[in-house]
């Protein structure tokens, strides 16, 4: 796997900013690596630049909310922007096994406010994420209080990682090796003044587009139940009802 320093060094080369037998400088290096996380975290919020999500168990304790960030309810490396899904398990449903049941999101806190019993408790429906620093809280609505009745659980994006320092090893399924050399040397002509140079930037691109095709997912479409109608499921594709055997 390669460090930072090998990504550095060949990003460096790449653009143009060092040359062959000419190695670079220490004070290179760094200004690199800077470029290179500041790079990764902004591929970290992009879900198609992202290669899995992390699900996240929540045993309820009757909490009206659970933080998620660095030393959280839900521990992880860094508060996650936003929550991919939820569901609730429900662990004593009676039948031979756990039923999973999805969680609808309210997605903003206007839309939060408005509920008008937010301590209610029972068997959740929905859930609120308030995106605060440096902890996020997830709110489920209405409240589960009894941890053998319910277990909560939420996705998020994985974090890529955090370079502290320029020997760091890079674990990142391979594919993100070639997209970090073209599309740093893209970021290193821009931070030591060069033009741009469209071969750099097609190669910047085509790394994206490699990782984008082996890591997107697209949910299915779910129909509002206004749609569907009394006699069938709406057909997007002909504007038509469907009619479902009873």
């Amino acid at each position: 796997m390669p460090t930072g320093t090998d990504i550095c060094t060949a990003a460096l080369l790449r653009a143009g900013v060092t040359g062959v037998g000419n190695p670079p400088s220490a004070d290179q290096i760094s200004r690199a690596l800077a470029l290179l996380n500041d790079m990764l975290a902004l591929w970290s919020s992009k879900r198609w630049l992202n290669y899995a999500e992390i699900d996240h168990t929540i045993v309820v304790t009757g909490a009206q909310s659970y933080s998620i960030g660095p030393g959280g309810d839900v521990v992880v490396t860094a508060r996650p922007d936003r929550i991919e899904w939820g569901f609730v398990r429900l662990l004593n449903s009676g039948q031979s096994m756990p039923v999973d049941i999805p969680l609808e999101q309210i997605m903003s806190m206007e839309d939060y406010s408005r509920v008008t019993l937010k301590r209610l408790q029972t068997q959740p429906g929905w859930f609120f994420y308030d995106s605060n620093f440096p902890l996020g809280r997830i709110y489920p609505l209405p409240i589960p209080t009894l941890p053998s009745l319910y277990e909560l659980h939420f996705g998020t994006r994985i974090i890529l990682p955090v370079l502290v320092a320029p020997a760091t090893n890079i674990v990142l399924p391979p594919q993100y090796t070639y997209a970090m050399k073209w599309n740093l040397a893209r970021e290193c002509r821009a931070e030591w003044r060069l033009p741009p140079a469209k071969a750099i930037d097609d190669m910047a691109q085509d790394g994206l587009n490699t990782i984008r095709s082996s890591t997107v997912q697209v949910p299915s479409l779910p129909i509002p139940q206004g749609m569907a109608g009394s006699q069938g499921v709406y057909n997007i594709f002909s504007d038509t009802i469907t009619n479902v055997p009873g």
